[in-house]
Parts: structure tokens; sequence; C-alpha cells
């Protein structure tokens, strides 16, 4: 099998599911819009690119997670933290942790893609973020609103889970601390305007105004109660927790840190990471609140541009919440495993025995995606500790390794030498999505394509910027999957076609293996 596809830039090369992932989205509305062209694609492929150390590309991997923050209308508002590589480097995790800030760009890259490749997911989500949002927003708009909260925040609270927070008084503080610290650093500033325009009274005025108090963790507990504890306890009710339970987030955090019967209590990054989130959105949205309130006759002490900024973004708070809302509940969602735990510790939760309950993709799409991005995202991690006899963990795949694709409304995998990988992946989701709904979405038989083998791709590009996908000639769901269907057939027979949108994966004979 050969997977060793590369997709290169100046002088920086990704292979496999790397390039796949990028050569697709360089020439897609989806990317555009994520990008609003502000990020050169050499950067982005020197980031991944795993010849370069990981030390050397976590920090362009921050800057770019930061520059992608501040192109959305949401996420430019809500502080986001950076210092997880710290964290990492200093080795507080467990000896078989992995790298989750790279791993959070690459998150993000390849849910961009499974939205641009593969119809069901995105059909699913476009349905179910729609839901929340006003009827008049652009569905494109909309996911990449959500998911660049999602994905980019998923692992923000990892340091809750380093290995001695719990028993460590010292360290808790310590990481609390650092914690609001960064978070209150310059925040909404960036947002208001470039940090560089901004005085240090105008600033000080901006705050002011806001009634801006820097917030401060003192313990666990001054994440609960709030937005996030709401939203998170309502989930679990609508996915058939005891409805009878005030706070499931809470339970939850009891049950990690006292009742875990494979690892040492913890507290769970992923609930942790729902609600710093919903924290820091009650946060963004008091302070915009009270910054539009104030009187006209105030205003001269900022710059006009200023309160522009500050209205469009209040309004985007008030008319896309819910969308922070469901990044919240999929952020909690997406860590938690209760076979983990001792079924009489949760029978609070779960008071019937038997198994729990699997998410569909059709009801609760936001769910589903987040898992399976995040699971799938498994390659070129690398780890913090060295191997030992004593302390052994699974290498994560290499890259050119590894091969995914969007195609005809499947997703299809291959990992070099794991025999039947696709049903390895299957299983990965086995009592947590439902079963029949990831047997539909998965297939086997990735293949690096040549250049003139993967024309069906740009089809969905070209109607979108012919205008016609909303219009009375749009393309059927059925035609386009038609479409790919001949598309697949002329590959087979060999038949040459001549398309525009190729994306730029090549065989390199060079890349190994």
């Amino acid at each position: 099998m050969k997977l060793e596809g590369a997709f290169k830039r100046g002088t920086f090369t990704v292979y496999g599911a790397t390039a796949e992932i990028l050569s697709v989205l360089e020439t897609s509305s989806t990317w555009r819009t994520a990008s609003n062209n502000v990020i050169a694609m050499e950067k982005l492929v020197a980031a991944l690119d795993t010849t370069t150390p990981a030390e050397e590309r976590v920090e362009p991997s921050v800057a770019i997670i930061k520059q992608l923050k501040l192109q959305r209308r949401l996420a430019r508002w809500i502080p986001w933290y950076h210092d997880l590589p710290t964290h990492e480097f200093a080795g507080e995790f467990h000896h078989t942790y992995r790298d989750h800030t790279i791993h959070s760009l690459q998150t993000f890259l390849l849910g961009l893609y499974l939205f641009e490749t593969v119809g069901p997911l995105r059909e699913a989500l476009e349905r179910r973020l729609g839901a929340v949002t006003p009827t008049s927003a652009e569905t494109l708009e909309t996911f990449v609103e959500w998911w660049a909260i999602t994905a980019l925040w998923h692992d923000m609270a990892y340091p809750f889970e380093a290995s001695h927070f719990i028993t460590d008084v010292g360290l808790q503080q310590k990481i609390l601390s650092n914690l609001a610290r960064l978070l209150n650093e310059r925040a909404y500033i960036e947002a208001l305007g470039s940090d560089n325009s901004f005085t240090s009274k105008q600033r000080r005025d901006a705050y002011r105004l806001g009634s801006h108090v820097a917030f401060e963790f003192e313990s666990i507990g001054d994440l609960l109660s709030n937005r996030g504890d709401r939203i998170i306890t309502d989930l679990w009710r609508r996915l058939g927790a005891n409805t009878t339970i005030a706070s499931i987030a809470q339970e939850i955090e009891r049950a990690t840190t006292t009742s875990s019967a494979s690892r040492p209590p913890y507290h769970d990054h992923g609930l942790m990471g729902g609600l710093v989130l919903g924290f820091l959105y009650d946060e963004a949205e008091r302070f915009l609140t009270k910054l539009v309130e104030t009187p006209k006759a105030e205003r001269d002490v900022l710059p006009e541009s200023v309160w522009v900024r500050a209205e469009a973004g209040w309004g985007d708070f008030v008319e896309n919440g819910k969308l922070t809302e469901l990044a919240i509940e999929a952020i909690a969602f997406h860590n938690i495993n209760w076979r983990e735990f001792n079924r009489s510790a949760i029978k609070s939760m779960w008071p019937e025995e038997g198994p729990f309950p699997t998410v569909r993709l059709e009801s609760e799409a936001h769910l589903f995606f987040i898992a399976i991005v995040d699971t799938l995202q498994d390659w070129d991690r690398h780890h913090f500790s060295p191997q030992s006899q004593a302390s052994k963990y699974r290498p994560s795949v290499a890259s050119k390794n590894m091969l995914l694709q969007g195609v005809g409304g499947k997703l299809r995998v291959d990992i070099r030498n794991l025999p039947d990988s696709v049903t390895r992946v299957k299983n990965l989701f086995t009592d947590w999505l439902n079963a029949s709904d990831v047997s539909s979405l998965f297939e086997g038989g990735a293949r690096v394509l040549p250049r003139r083998e993967r024309c069906g791709r740009g089809l969905r590009h070209r109607e979108q910027r012919r205008g016609i996908t909303q219009g009375a000639r749009a393309f059927s769901r059925a035609d386009r999957d038609a479409y790919e269907r001949v598309q697949e057939a002329a590959h087979r027979w060999g038949v040459e076609r001549n398309c525009e949108d190729v994306p730029r994966v090549h065989v390199d004979p060079s890349a190994g293996g």
C-alpha cells in the first residue's frame, strides 16, 4: 500500500493524511473563510512538517491558532490559553501524554476537511447549527464560527490534568494563577483593534467603561455554577442521564476525582474546558454589554473604530450565542468515557443498568463530529517522556503511514501495516457513537491519487464560485453523489478528464516506506 502522497510549499513538505487535508483545503472556500486569506500556506506546512523538531514547531502553531482566532466574529472576543506548551515541555502530565498544542491546530484543519468532503457529516451539522442561528446566517460561516471555538479550545484546560494537580496544593495554585493571568492578558483588546494602536490609557478606559476587572481562579469551585455548568447538565440530561440531579457537571467532577477505575484521580480536561469556556463567554458578554451601554457623551476617550467593533461584537453575541453553547457541549463531551468508572460510583447519574446511550449523527451532529475528528487526529503526535521498560506507550502513527479521504459521502481510512485498519478505527467509537452511523460513514480503500485522477473534488468549489448552489440550477445531493460515482468509474477505466481545482497531492518516490 503506497501512502506517501506529498504536499510541498517552499522548503517544507508534509505527507499522507496531512498532505491530503492541505491539498484539498488550499483551493477550498472552507479554508478561505476560516483563514480570511491572512495565513500563508507555506507557514501552515512549515508548522506541520515533522522533519522539524516539535519544540521548534509549537510556537509557529500557536501563532497560527491566534491568527485563526482573530478572524472569527465570536472567537476573537474569548480569551484563549496559549501556554499549554510550557506545561507539556515541563513534563507535568502522565508519562503517556502526547502533544495537544499542534494537535489542536491539526484537529481544526481536519474538521474543515471533513466538512468540505464528507456530505453526511456536513449536512447533519448544517441542520444542527442552523437550528440555533438566524435563518439568514450563511451555513459555511456558521460552521466555521462554531468549529473555531470547539476545535481550538477543546484541549485548552489540559493543565487541570497535571499529574499532581489534585494532591499538590502549591502546583494547583500555580496553575490556576497562571491560567487566570494569561487569560486576562490583553483580554478583548485585540478584538477591539490592533493592540499596538492602543495606548495604556485607552486600554484602561476600555476596561473601565466595560467594567472589566481581572478575574481569578481560587479553586475549581470558581468554575462551577456558571453558564457552562448549566449547559453541561442540560446536555447529559438530554442524552439520558438522571434528570433529578441539580448539577451533572459537579457529579462528573466528583466521579473523576474519586471513582475512576482506570487511573489516579483527575479533573477531566473536557469537562473543565467546557466550564472554563462558559466562564470566559460570560465574562466577554458582560464586558461587551457594559461597553456598548456607554453614553455617547463618554465615548470620546476611545476611537470611533473601537465602538464600531464593540457594537458589532455585541450583536454577534446576541445573535449567535447558542453556537458557543454547542461548543461548550462538544468540548465537555469529547473526553468522557463512562466505562472507566465503577458503575456504582456513577449510579446517581445512570441509575439504570445496561449500556450507556450512544450518540446519533442526525440528532447530535456537533457531538458526533468532535468525537470523530478528535479521535482520528492521532498522527504525528509527539510524546514528552522517553520510552523505557517501565514506561511504555504506543507511538503515534506517522502521517505518511496514514491516509484519510472524503469521497462520495464516505470517509476512507487506511493505515500502513495495520490489517483491516478501517475496522480498527470503527471500533474506537464502540459504546460512544451509534454503531450504525459509524459503520455507514467509514470504508477502507484510501489511496494516493495522481493529480489527474482527483478532478471530482473540485465540483463543490466550482458550484460555489458560479453562485448556483442555492438557485434553480443547484445540484442536488443525489446529483453530486452520482457525479462522484461517474468520476470513480472513469478512474477505474482510465478515462482522462479535464477539470479545474485539482488538489496538488502527488506521489513522491523519496517519501520512503
